[in-house]
């Protein structure tokens, strides 16, 4: 098997361009210095190949990494170099066994335009019968930014300030502390994301727990998604059948259908527009505006009891209920009822309440 794998893999070589072939040989070794190099070593739970190998820093702004069926840790460090170990195992009975797998598996490496470039490859004859495994731990300068994709396997980043660009699919995504003011890009699937703190994040959920403690503006487009989001500067999401939960959030921009919307603190502006779900809303006394338009969507505002607003609306095919009904101009025609009117005693304002909602109630109530 081994014999026939080598005389495969030859072959192809004679097929690749000169061009792409270069792009994968080991370019780097005037930057790279190679600190241990088990080929085939016993590993604990089967066999393996382990590598570690360091990179003079000065020469990258970016490090690209693309793999599947394992782990990618990242930590941030002080020092000048970056330092990649990878580990490709295999928990076969025997060395030969492993061998038999380990041979159609790479890790190719190259250099480009500031860009470390890691990638594991399979070769088109790739077959195992037993688990395996390609894990990449690594660290880097703070500063650095990172360009991450992986398949089928866990993601670690802690202590880095550069810019992330993450692709996850089947994996759990763990960030701790990162200080950036650049936006981050997650593209996330069939993931579960935790957030420590962080600033700024963008990108795409689908099939996705995503839980953050502390962030500044969260941008997703979503799907089938659950969020649990501690405290935000500021939340906007396009999102279709999702879970969402956020303690406290200076701004709020929720668009989609069949949500399940609860925000136990809105301090400045919301605007919520959600067809099939629920609303359930409490807002601060520093809220200025909020607008709403929801569709079969039981909608639940809680106000301070002391706080003063303007409110204006129109609730079709459901039930207004509002703690001060005297205090508003009602018009009903057939199943809609428009509703104006200025809650509180004072000359001055707080905020401005825009309400619209369609076959389902609209509850204010006060805290």
């Amino acid at each position: 098997m081994h014999k026939l794998a080598h005389r495969i893999q030859i072959n192809k070589m004679k097929n690749i361009p000169i061009l792409l072939l270069s792009y994968f040989v080991f370019t780097l070794m005037l930057n790279t210095s190679v600190n241990a190099q088990d080929k085939y070593a016993k590993t604990g739970n089967g066999y393996g190949t382990r590598e570690i190998l360091d990179f003079d820093a000065a020469q990258y702004s970016m490090l690209k990494i693309t793999n599947q069926h394992g782990n990618i840790t990242i930590n941030g460090w002080d020092s000048d170099s970056i330092q990649i170990q990878t580990l490709i195992n295999v928990q076969a009975p025997g060395i030969n066994s492993a061998e038999e797998v380990l041979d159609f598996i790479s890790i190719q490496r190259a250099s480009r335009a500031g860009m470390l470039i890691f990638r594991t490859a399979f070769d088109e004859e790739f077959f195992s019968n037993y688990p395996f495994s390609i894990d990449y731990t690594i660290n880097v300068p703070k500063s650095l930014m990172l360009d991450i994709n992986n398949n089928l396997g866990d993601v670690l980043i802690q202590n880095v300030d550069g810019k992330i660009k993450l692709h996850l699919d089947y994996g759990k995504l763990h960030l701790v502390q990162s200080n950036n003011k650049l936006d981050h890009d997650f593209t996330l699937n069939f993931a579960d994301a935790k957030l420590d703190a962080c600033n700024d994040i963008k990108g795409k959920l689908n099939n996705t727990t995503f839980t953050a403690h502390k962030v500044g503006r969260i941008e997703f487009k979503s799907q089938y998604s659950a969020y649990q989001i501690g405290e935000a500067r500021s939340v906007s999401l396009n999102s279709a059948t999702d879970k969402i939960n956020i303690n406290q959030s200076d701004s709020l921009q929720v668009s989609g259908n069949q949500l399940l919307i609860n925000v136990k603190k809105l301090n400045t502006f919301g605007f919520v527009e959600v067809d099939r779900g629920q609303l359930m809303l409490k807002a601060d006394s520093t809220l200025s505006k909020l607008s709403i338009s929801n569709k079969m969507a039981n909608t639940i505002i809680t106000l301070p009891v002391d706080y003063t607003y303007i409110v204006n609306g129109e609730i079709t095919n459901g039930e207004l209920i509002h703690p001060n009904p005297e205090q508003l101009q009602l018009v009903k025609e057939g199943s809609k009822e428009s509703f104006s009117g200025k809650i509180g005693t004072t000359n001055t304002y707080q905020g401005q309440l825009v309400l619209f909602n369609k076959n389902s109630d609209l509850t204010i109530k006060t805290y």
